[in-house]
């Protein structure tokens, strides 16, 4: 699943590089393309309102620059959409500043996701680049 896909190129080249694989993506606005692999679907949805997927239906969520759009908590509810042992991969210019100067609503939000990620299998962890 890929949140805010804007181009969706992201999803295209996941969905190129792994052919067996259901890819999925969602924003406000598609950008219309004349070819897509057939593994992929791109779906209109707001993130502010409850999603329609199962429980442990992705085995990645990859969120690109959201948090400069919503709330991480809209984000941070759509884990539960992992499999166990999925990822969730947040790829957000501002989100290490977020965490390192995180105020009481977010620290509340980190400590939702620690929860949910203390699974058998699953790390949890912030990286830098």
């Amino acid at each position: 699943l890929q949140i805010r896909s804007g181009s969706g190129l992201w999803a295209i080249q996941a969905a190129l590089q792994f052919p067996t694989a259901c890819v999925t993506a969602i924003d406000l606005q598609l950008i219309p393309r004349s070819e897509l692999p057939s593994n992929l679907e791109m779906r209109i949805l707001n993130l502010i309102h409850p999603l329609p997927f199962q429980d442990e239906s992705f085995d990645i969520i990859h969120a690109r620059l959201v948090f400069i759009h919503v709330s991480p908590l809209c984000l941070f509810t759509s884990s539960g959409f992992l499999k166990p042992g999925g990822w969730l991969v947040i790829d957000d210019h501002d989100a290490q500043i977020t965490f390192i100067n995180a105020g009481p609503a977010t620290v509340q939000v980190l400590e939702v996701v620690k929860g949910k990620m203390r699974n058998p299998g699953v790390t949890f962890a912030f990286t830098t680049c």
